[in-house]
């Protein structure tokens, strides 16, 4: 008899599926080391995991179920208990589809345990407007499966990425806790959100002491204003402490993005602001670049004085 699946025959061990369904296209995944994938079904998810032994990466974009198929469970939904001993990277990617009232991170999670996991993302299409996916935050009980996912594996993070405004005292501080190795943070923050992530970062509090890079990114939308703006201060105060003392941080990462803003940021900015301070630190030996819409504001040019004037 023809095979009448000719994907699932000969063992491959990278794979991506863009805006595919696994469940359409369905591989050989028992020598997969990386896959991304898109699929809309918790159990599918769980079956790649116990199939593919030897993952080490994978990012998820859940997708909505086809119009035709009512996927939602009658009573609560439980898999086997599972660990994985080979992934180090889990990524789940948001997008304008999946923005609102799709589970973004599957009960899946309940389920399994990855104790050699390093790394850690949250992440956005970057083929669509932002404004159109931050509005899709995660729900309360999808921060409390990564977190309980975290301390089950008693894992080592040493790589997180959020590239939405996350909750800090719910759901960042818990990680930051639980990941005493971590050596980079790409984290991005928004007015509601910067002034505690900066409190919390800045060296004093503890956490994160072996922190050597950090990526900062703000992009307000429609009439929100900046955070890294309205928060220069404890923003100044944070990089600072991190600058001295026992601190490992060697490289400091920072974007600006007014593409989707809809009022006045005032830019250039106050002389008075405690962001001028990153001239000085770039020559005082930190790996500094602010990327300000995508051009380094620290290197004289055009980027330089729309950002910070004339002198």
């Amino acid at each position: 008899m023809a095979d009448d699946n000719p994907f699932s025959s000969s063992p491959i061990t990278e794979a991506t599926l863009h805006r595919i369904p696994y469940s359409y296209m369905p591989i050989n995944v028992r020598m997969l080391q990386r896959f991304r994938i898109c699929s809309y079904d918790p159990a599918e998810i769980h079956s790649i995991f116990r199939n593919s032994q030897h993952l080490i990466e994978i990012v998820i974009t859940t997708c909505p179920p086809p119009r035709f198929l009512n996927v939602e469970p009658l009573l609560p939904i439980t898999y086997p208990s599972m660990v994985h001993t080979s992934l180090r990277q889990l990524s789940f990617v948001l997008t304008w589809e999946n923005a609102h009232r799709i589970t973004k991170i599957p009960v899946t999670l309940d389920f399994i345990t990855l104790p050699a996991l390093n790394e850690f993302q949250i992440l956005v299409s970057q083929t669509q407007p932002l404004p159109g996916i931050l509005p899709g935050t995660l729900e309360p009980i999808e921060y409390s499966r990564i977190i309980n996912l975290v301390h089950r594996s008693g894992c080592d993070l040493t790589d997180l990425t959020f590239s939405i405004p996350v909750p800090v005292n719910s759901f960042l501080l818990p990680m930051l806790r639980q990941s005493p190795a971590l050596e980079r943070l790409d984290i991005f923050v928004d007015a509601d959100t910067a002034g505690d992530v900066f409190r919390v970062l800045t060296l004093a509090e503890g956490k994160v002491p072996n922190l050597k890079k950090l990526r900062i990114a703000d992009a307000p939308c429609r009439g929100a204003v900046s955070g890294l703006l309205l928060q220069g201060d404890a923003f100044h105060a944070m990089v600072r402490s991190r600058l001295s003392g026992d601190s490992h941080l060697k490289t400091l990462q920072l974007s600006l993005k007014t593409t989707w803003s809809r009022q006045d940021l005032l830019i250039p900015i106050a002389r008075d602001s405690p962001l001028r301070d990153l001239v000085k630190m770039k020559e005082e030996g930190l790996d500094v670049e602010f990327l300000f819409n995508l051009e380094d504001c620290l290197v004289e040019g055009e980027a330089f004085t729309l950002f910070f004037g004339s002198s």
